[in-house]
């Protein structure tokens, strides 16, 4: 299997220039991950990496860990606020 590299997330900051600087002085695919607009953070990325960047090395997907570890605190504090034992990680 060909190497590849994951940044995630990278809609901005750190990881969105993580990106742009993959692109740039690297050949190898790059998956990236954002919460919103995929074409927006897509765009954002390929704007700062330069030009001669090959686009079709660039995926973005969307993934919302965020979501899932909040939806996990509202079990956990529902468990809690009515003397449950809740175990939210086999839920």
């Amino acid at each position: 299997m060909a190497p590849w590299a994951l940044v995630s997330p990278a809609s901005r900051g750190i990881g969105l220039e993580l990106a742009r600087r993959l692109l740039r002085t690297t050949d190898l695919p790059l998956i990236a991950t954002a919460r919103g607009d995929l074409d927006e953070v897509r765009e954002r990325i390929l704007d700062g990496a330069g030009a001669g960047v090959d686009k079709e090395r660039l995926e973005v997907l969307k993934l919302d860990v965020c979501g899932a570890v909040l939806r996990v605190a509202r079990l956990c504090m529902i468990g809690i606020v009515h003397g449950l034992a809740v175990d939210a990680w086999s839920s």
